[in-house]
């Protein structure tokens, strides 16, 4: 539970604004010169910040820049030959928002697409079982 500072409001994880700035800058300077293979080698094991907090550092508007940059370098360790293909595929989403935007826009509309062929049968069915009920068969379509 968060206590509660002057005025009853609760008191916040992160630093002001220009420790943040501060903080951003050191971290793209640090994965700059030592090229890391995840941002959490800069956040947990050089800074000594737990995820959590670091979460909410990404959220602030004066550190979420530098954090981008800095996904953005490390990144480049994905497609430069440095991590080896099979593993750096499964970073790629990580560390280029654009292509998870991209994928997950193509996994929501072949979801769509197997969704409509799934009514599309579905109603196809129910119309071929109602065919039968009506010519009086007892052999159903769908066993079960």
């Amino acid at each position: 539970m968060a206590r509660k500072g002057p005025g009853g409001a609760p008191r916040t994880v992160t630093p002001p604004e220009e420790e943040m700035i501060a903080l951003g800058k050191e971290m793209i300077d640090w994965v700059s010169r030592n090229r890391p293979l995840h941002i959490n080698q800069w956040y947990s094991v050089h800074k000594g910040i737990l995820w959590e907090t670091y979460k909410e550092y990404c959220r602030r508007a004066e550190f979420a820049p530098y954090n981008e940059r800095a996904l953005a370098i490390i990144g480049e360790n994905y497609i430069n030959g440095t991590v080896n293909a099979s593993i750096a595929h499964r970073f790629m989403r990580h560390y280029f928002k654009d292509i998870k935007e991209d994928e997950n826009e193509l996994i929501t509309y072949k979801a769509e697409q197997q969704g409509k062929q799934d009514r599309k049968t579905a109603t196809e069915t129910i119309t071929a079982q109602t065919k039968v009920s009506l010519q009086g068969q007892s052999t159903p379509l769908i066993n079960g």
